[in-house]
């Protein structure tokens, strides 16, 4: 976060996906305070890089120190990526939040599921 309190991401490879992809998310940590919750909510994503993600939802997270675990499946296998939430910004009828992951072993993972991914839409589009 810059001194003016903006969240700048320094990554300029961005996959936006069209249509979003459908996954699920749980608040893991609220303020550095474990929440013990096995509540999971709904998410789109909107894109991804290999070290983050804009999510849209429903809720309005009163927090922007939270943690959160998020569930999807860009290709063939479902990621569990863990990540703190950056930025929010509150929109009709959804939320947007940036998303910016924790662990840098994620990134092989969500580079092959992103060629996978791009390989089947570019065949969808070749079939006649």
């Amino acid at each position: 976060m810059s001194s003016d309190g903006i969240y700048r991401r320094q990554e300029g490879f961005r996959f936006v996906f069209n249509p979003p992809i459908i996954g699920s998310f749980q608040l893991t940590h609220i303020q550095g305070v474990e929440t013990n919750s096995d509540k999971w909510g709904f998410m789109s994503v909107l894109d991804i890089s290999l070290s983050g993600a804009k999510l849209a939802t429903d809720l309005d997270f009163p927090h922007l120190k939270s943690k959160i675990v998020a569930k999807l499946k860009i290709h063939e296998h479902e990621l569990n990526l863990i990540g703190d939430i950056v930025w929010k910004k509150k929109g009709v009828p959804h939320c947007l939040y940036g998303i910016k992951f924790t662990d840098a072993s994620y990134k092989e993972r969500i580079f092959t599921e992103l060629k996978g991914y791009r390989a089947e839409k570019k065949n969808k589009h070749l079939v006649i």
